[in-house]
This record gives C-alpha cells, sequence and structure tokens, in this order.
C-alpha cells in the first residue's frame, strides 16, 4: 500500500467567527440563531493568530484493588489561554466602525460560534450540516496592545469559557 501524504498541497482554511447573545442547544445551533440581527460576524476583526483559547482534559489515576498496575480516566476538561486578539478601531470617530471592540464588552454574556474551513469561504453564511465550535462565554476586561508601526491598532479581550462548550462537533441546524 502505498503512503499517502494527507496535505499533499497547501491547503489554506478559512474560519468563520459570530458572536451571538442567545443558542438554544449548544449540539445543534440553528441557521435563524446564526443569522439572526443580534448576531454580529466578527471574522474580519480577528488578527489571524488571535483566537488565544486552548482546552485540556485532567486525567484522574484508577488504582483498583488486586490490579497491580495504576490506569488512567479521562477527568475534567478546562480552557486556557481564554483570550481573543481583535482589531481596536478605538476613538476612530462615527464614521469609523469598531465592531469587535463594540460587541465584546465586559460582563456581556452570549456564544462564540466558529466555523474552520478549507472549503468554504468565512464570507460564506452558515448552512445546516456546517460542523462548528460553539463557546459559551462572559467577557472580561479590553487591554490595548503595545502599538508598533505599520501596524493597526489592536486590543485583547479576556474571557470565560463555560466548560461544557462543544469544539468541532456541533452540527448547524435548519430551523427556527
Amino acid at each position: 500500500m502505498a503512503f499517502e501524504d494527507p496535505a499533499p498541497a497547501y491547503i489554506e482554511s478559512d474560519v468563520k467567527t459570530v458572536f451571538t447573545p442567545a443558542i438554544a442547544n449548544i449540539s445543534a445551533p440553528t441557521v435563524a440563531e446564526l443569522t439572526a440581527a443580534a448576531a454580529t460576524e466578527l471574522s474580519k476583526w480577528i488578527v489571524a493568530d488571535g483566537w488565544k483559547p486552548t482546552r485540556s482534559q485532567d486525567f484522574v489515576d484508577h488504582a483498583v484493588e488486586g490490579v497491580g498496575s495504576v490506569g488512567k480516566i479521562p477527568g475534567r476538561k478546562s480552557f486556557d489561554n481564554t483570550e481573543v486578539q481583535i482589531y481596536d478601531n478605538v476613538n476612530g470617530g462615527e464614521t469609523t466602525p469598531n465592531v469587535a471592540a463594540e460587541t465584546l464588552t465586559e460582563g456581556k454574556e452570549g456564544y462564540f460560534v466558529r466555523r474552520r474551513s478549507t472549503a468554504v469561504a468565512a464570507s460564506s453564511p452558515f448552512k445546516a450540516g456546517d460542523v462548528v465550535s460553539v463557546y459559551r462565554v462572559t467577557i472580561g476586561a479590553k487591554d490595548p496592545v503595545a502599538h508598533s508601526g505599520n501596524d493597526l491598532m489592536q486590543s485583547v479581550v479576556s474571557f470565560g469559557i463555560d466548560p461544557d462548550s462543544v469544539v468541532e462537533t456541533a452540527i448547524v441546524a435548519t430551523g427556527e
């Protein structure tokens, strides 16, 4: 059997991210929930490497009397590095949009929904069957990033993630 390279050529991926205040079922968010007027498209406002959260899982020793070895079983899941780096047009005036900073305000609760794809552009709307991650969050503080030459102003927004959030296992559903 010949070896098949899983990535024979560089394939660029696109990520679509929205923030929405309400989702009834995080395992099956609906197209209507993800495209409602209250859902805010953030894909163009998140810096290319600005999504920082990582998920980890503890393992618990599983020692059983009469067995000389100790196994491990999956334990509690948690999220670390719960921050997102955004473009922030602070003090840009009324004609300069600042969508991410105005949406992600301290104390706000809602959901980040993210779709990664090598076949679907970030600009494409969500559709039934899309595999997405759904993070239930509470937004924390916004901190400015040190400005450098030839760069846009940026800030880092911290947030807490509910450990029951789902990572690339939710399926977008049709319906209201």
